[in-house]
């Protein structure tokens, strides 16, 4: 068996992907590697192990792409940000329109203002950007700039 096949098999059957070391992202609780089914555990371990970027997660409904996005952002060692893309683009629209936006964590109470620059910042800087429900809706222009400038 080639190397790369065998370390890639071998990371998806490990427990590395169980480690925690992150809270849930928004919006999914309870997703658990045991429920990806094991050909895509290893088409995703092989893309972070041979280091294919960016990684694209399409299909129907309830197929299970956001369950296996948030076990790879939990299990993720390093920087990882996890965007809603609707939730995102909306205050990115507020601080072109009213220079920046209060932003509320739920996780610990407290309340911080951000621009645009900082957000955009913040996403650069990560290791791993969790993009979740794109393509939901249909952009405006505006919107569909912040996307094409958030992906880029």
């Amino acid at each position: 068996m080639n190397e790369r096949i065998q370390r890639c098999t071998e990371l998806a059957e490990s427990p590395v992907w169980d480690r925690e070391c992150r809270p849930w992202p928004p919006g999914v609780v309870g997703a658990e590697w045991q429920q990806v089914r094991r050909p895509f555990r290893q088409i995703l371990a092989s893309s972070v192990v041979n280091n294919q970027w960016p990684i694209y997660l399409h299909g129907i409904q309830g197929c299970g792409k956001t369950s296996a996005a948030a076990c790879m952002y939990r299990s993720f060692v390093g920087t990882a940000r996890w965007i809603l893309l609707e939730e995102f683009v909306r205050q990115i629209m507020r601080c072109r329109q009213d220079g920046r936006v209060e932003i509320y964590s739920p996780v610990t109470g407290e309340s911080f203002w951000r621009t645009e620059s900082q957000w955009m910042r913040l996403v650069s800087q990560a290791q791993l950007l969790c993009i979740d429900d794109i393509g939901l809706r249909q952009p405006t222009e505006a919107a569909y700039e912040v996307v094409f400038n958030l992906i880029n």
